[in-house]
């Protein structure tokens, strides 16, 4: 790229860009409005997916009606009528949430249902059905039981496997319930005609290996099966009363002592993070197991209960009661029934239940106004970066031109509302903005552990220094304890100056990155300021560290690893440059090549984000231009400075979303190291914000969103700037949308 874009201006519905031929600040903004030049503004209406369970109700009776009950209010929403099947029994949803696998026992088919528009996409005809059908945790395969048999269904094809049905003949007589382990390698599966389960490898689909029969209890009439982990199952067994452990799965199964609940336990489940289960009983009563220590308490549903599943968040647990036509909600927390659900529409009263959780990566429509709070800004204002309060606040920094162009802060619930109790005595109550000198732009914000908030930014019109400005949680300017008088400081840092993103050390210490020219060439640019704002000189050179890196440099982002050591994240002559710094600011000779390291990804790459993860390992978030197309790059590289070939085998992603993107952000999303990167995807009419989530190894997360991207549409011209995590999961996104800034919040 010959020119760098430095400031983004506005006249009237124009968009003004300003370019720099020597500097190198980042250049995100700029692209997005350079691809979007000719779209007209308006704030168009965005429609949100829904967020919230939904539950499906079968019943044990000759019955084709689905009943749906939507968890926001726990209510029957909808009874759909499956065309052609005459007794529906078990129920199963694909890991991304899309598909409902449903069996029928009257046509011996199952039935695949779109849960977008509840159409049947087809369906399958077996050898014979039971009751239960299950998908694999990988989304591949479907397993639909018979009396001594199963099938398995390929959910790519949605056909039957080769070698289906699979016989059980002399080890079990008839199947009554499935549980797959976390892997998809192994299947097990219970008989209510004895008292025997199997254990079936099933890492070849096509060719199981099943086990010979393994008794449990004493009674004959096994029921439900859950796993607590990949080597300990719970077993129902229905004539003694009990639930019994079996440990040791993968090697020689033990059957450990049994624990007694309600009269004629039917099915079990266990939460997510497996210290309680959950067991049916006819008896009216839900069996509540805290599996540490084999104890238990009962609940009082419905007559005869039956089905059950628990919401992802192990917040409610659903009972279908088929003896009283109801379903119970169950709060987890107190262990007692929170609502009773009338169930009528479907004939024999409800049996069994699937749940389809929150659907990752769509608006949480209870955040602000369905999912997004919109703040009208003047113009050339402008967004950078956010940063999460411990209480889930949300605070945002950028420019304002209210006035002169100025730093600007604004705080927001952590419900979406404006926080009027930031700065609640200013003119704009949840706002904040400081001018310094005559023209101020913030870029970085960070939260020190006393909840103080400190902004980076500089000066725009002379671009010479950079500065910081300190406040306290409620928004007042820090004036006695940071730079006092002042709550600010400026320093000089050369021409050309920018600061681009801030970080704290361990200390408390501050490190204010960016870039500045030195000696004619645009260099990478560190300062280090103590908790009370003065520049520390152990730091670098008399507190400040330059890195001068070909003919363009800059530092976009910063990430401050556990040992201090300072990650920055940049660009020099159109590749993506990784710097680590020890703690005092020197070049850290045991990262890349003395210090440095620039990814090649076979094109040109520009980084605007980077972030480490709980590994140590160093991501980062970009673009590119491939045949003249732009598109979106997520890199990973080795603590030691190299890429990392564990993900995505190439140690970095080329995503293609739409007619071109860019990823401007990314957040680690725990606890699995899940990472979520935004940015934008030019559509037909408009731009719209995008989200993609990436497992650990590098592949895109399919059940996130559609097919592991979201793309939201918010007036004509939007994207997503930063990103951040709640303490609930839930991702915050805050971007640009025309003349708005936004905040929303998306599942996890």
């Amino acid at each position: 790229m010959k020119k760098w874009f430095s400031v983004i201006k506005r006249k009237g519905s124009k968009l003004m860009l300003k370019f720099i031929a020597s500097t190198a600040p980042s250049i995100q903004d700029a692209i997005v409005y350079k691809k979007c030049i000719l779209i007209f503004i308006s704030l168009a209406t965005y429609t949100p997916l829904m967020s919230n369970p939904f539950i499906y109700v079968t019943s044990n009776s000759a019955n084709d009606k689905i009943a749906i009950i939507d968890g926001a209010n726990n209510e029957v929403v909808n009874t759909y009528t499956v065309s052609g099947s005459t007794n529906l029994r078990g129920t199963a949803i694909t890991p991304n949430n899309r598909y409902l696998y449903v069996s029928d026992s009257g046509t011996n088919k199952v039935y695949v249902i779109d849960r977008t528009d509840n159409s049947i996409v087809t369906s399958v005809s077996v050898s014979s059905v039971t009751q239960i059908v299950a998908v694999t945790p990988d989304g591949n395969y479907v397993y639909v039981l018979g009396s001594a048999a199963y099938n398995v269904i390929s959910t790519a094809t949605n056909t039957l496997i080769s070698g289906s049905p699979f016989s059980l003949s002399g080890k079990i007589t008839l199947a009554a319930d499935i549980a797959i382990n976390s892997t998809s390698t192994a299947a097990y599966i219970t008989d209510s005609a004895t008292n025997r389960f199997v254990t079936i490898d099933i890492t070849n689909p096509s060719s199981p290996v099943i086990s010979s029969p393994i008794t449990v209890g004493s009674g004959s009439g096994l029921r439900g099966i859950a796993l607590a982990s990949n080597t300990t199952a719970y077993i129902v067994n229905t004539p003694d009363n009990k639930v019994y452990p079996v440990t040791d799965l993968t090697g020689t199964p033990t059957v450990g002592t049994g624990i007694t609940v309600g009269t004629s336990p039917n099915f079990i489940e266990i939460n997510s993070n497996s210290t309680k289960a959950y067991v049916t009983n006819s008896g009216g009563t839900v069996s509540v197991i805290t599996l540490a220590t084999s104890s238990v308490a009962s609940i009082t549903v419905g007559a005869v209960a039956e089905g059950v599943v628990i919401t992802s968040d192990d917040a409610y647990v659903y009972v279908a009661n088929a003896g009283s036509a109801s379903v119970s909600v169950i709060d987890t927390s107190s262990n007692t029934v929170v609502d009773t659900i009338s169930v009528t529409s479907i004939t024999g009263g409800p049996y069994f239940l699937s749940i389809a959780s929150p659907e990752s990566g769509v608006l949480d429509t209870t955040f602000g106004n369905q999912g997004i709070t919109l703040t009208p800004i003047s113009t050339g204002d402008f967004l950078w970066q956010q940063a999460i309060q411990t209480d889930d606040k949300i605070l945002i920094t950028g420019v304002t031109q209210t006035f002169d162009p100025s730093l600007f802060l604004a705080r927001y619930t952590s419900g979406g509302s404006l926080d009027t109790s930031f700065n609640s005595s200013g003119s704009t109550p949840g706002t904040q903005s400081l001018l310094v000198g005559s023209r101020t732009a913030s870029r970085g914000v960070s939260l020190q552990t006393d909840g103080k908030i400190v902004a980076a930014g500089f000066d725009i019109e002379t671009l010479t220094n950079m500065f910081l400005a300190r406040y306290s949680s409620t928004g007042a300017l820090d004036t006695s304890g940071f730079n006092s008088p002042n709550g600010y400081v400026t320093q000089s840092i050369g021409s050309g100056a920018l600061a681009n993103t801030i970080g704290l050390q361990s200390s408390g210490k501050i490190i204010a990155a960016g870039a500045s020219i030195d000696g004619g060439t645009p260099s990478f640019k560190l300062a280090r300021f103590t908790s009370t704002g003065t520049l520390d000189t152990t730091f670098g050179t008399n507190g400040i560290t330059t890195t001068q890196l070909g003919n363009i440099a800059s530092i976009a982002s910063i990430a401050i690893q556990s040992d201090d050591k300072i990650v920055a994240v940049g660009n020099s002559d159109n590749k993506i440059t990784i710097a680590r710094y020890t703690a005092d600011g020197s070049l850290d000779s045991s990262f890349g090549t003395s210090g440095i390291f620039q990814p090649s990804i076979g094109s040109p790459a520009i980084a605007y984000k980077g972030a480490v993860d709980g590994d140590g390992k160093i991501l980062v978030a970009g673009g590119t231009s491939v045949a003249g197309i732009l598109k979106s790059v997520l890199l990973r590289c080795t603590s030691s400075g190299a890429l990392d070939t564990t993900f995505n085998t190439t140690g970095y992603v080329i995503q293609s979303i739409a007619y071109g993107s860019e990823f401007f952000s990314l957040v680690v999303q725990p606890p699995f190291n899940y990472i979520v990167v935004g940015g934008y995807a030019i559509n037909a009419l408009c731009t719209k914000a995008s989200l993609a989530r990436y497992l650990a190894n590098g592949t895109i997360d399919t059940s996130f969103g559609t097919s592991g991207i979201t793309q939201t549409q918010i007036g004509s011209i939007a994207y997503a700037k930063d990103l951040g995590i709640q303490s609930t999961n839930d991702i915050i996104v805050t971007g640009m949308a025309d003349d708005t800034f936004f905040v929303a919040r998306y599942t996890s």
